[in-house]
């Protein structure tokens, strides 16, 4: 019989490592492409004065936010389960590096991505406009908070693995009252 040769534990590190990069990296384009398709940017309009929004489409920015956390919390959440179950040899390793992965995706992949597909500066595109045209507002996220959702995204995914797969092996543990015949009733 021919053994399996095993992995030292630096090797398993080292393929944990690529592992979590390649798919975070994955993660940040997917939602770098997908993110500037689903917003629906805040319109601003060239006036006399320069170029505006109003208060009603500025409350449309919540959306440009919401959209950036939602995909990125959804993506990082499944990722960190995926992951989870792949890696269940170091388990820390693997939580740490997707909590600091995502952010970093989300960061410095999926932001920059999403800002550079979508909408010029309204001002650059209306300095030559006639009054009252309009032009899409780029996107920005209104807070480096939004950012966070993906590491919590991917936190909640891991721990989800981890404390089922916990459960399942505490379930699958023999007690010892099930290891034991019982007793025959004694006669009288």
């Amino acid at each position: 019989m021919s053994q399996r040769p095993t992995r030292s534990p630096v090797a398993g590190l080292l393929v944990d490592l690529a592992l979590v990069t390649g798919c975070v990296l994955v993660l940040g384009l997917v939602v770098g492409l997908l993110w500037p398709q689903l917003v629906d940017p805040p319109l601003s309009r060239r006036t006399a004065e320069g170029v505006s929004t109003s208060e009603v489409q500025l409350a449309r920015a919540f959306a440009t936010d919401g959209w950036f956390v939602v995909l990125g919390f959804l993506g990082s959440l499944v990722l960190g389960a995926v992951l989870m179950l792949r890696r269940r040899g170091h388990e820390v390793v693997v939580l740490l590096l997707l909590l600091v992965g995502t952010y970093v995706a989300a960061d410095q992949v999926a932001q920059p991505l999403g800002i550079a597909l979508g909408p010029s500066d309204p001002v650059k595109v209306l300095s030559d406009a006639e009054v009252g045209d309009t032009a899409p507002a780029r996107l920005v996220l209104t807070s480096r908070s939004d950012l966070l959702a993906w590491p919590l995204g991917a936190a909640v995914g891991s721990l989800v693995v981890l404390l089922a797969a916990t459960r399942l092996e505490r379930d699958r543990e023999p007690t010892d009252h099930l290891n034991h015949a019982p007793s025959a009733p004694v006669a009288d």
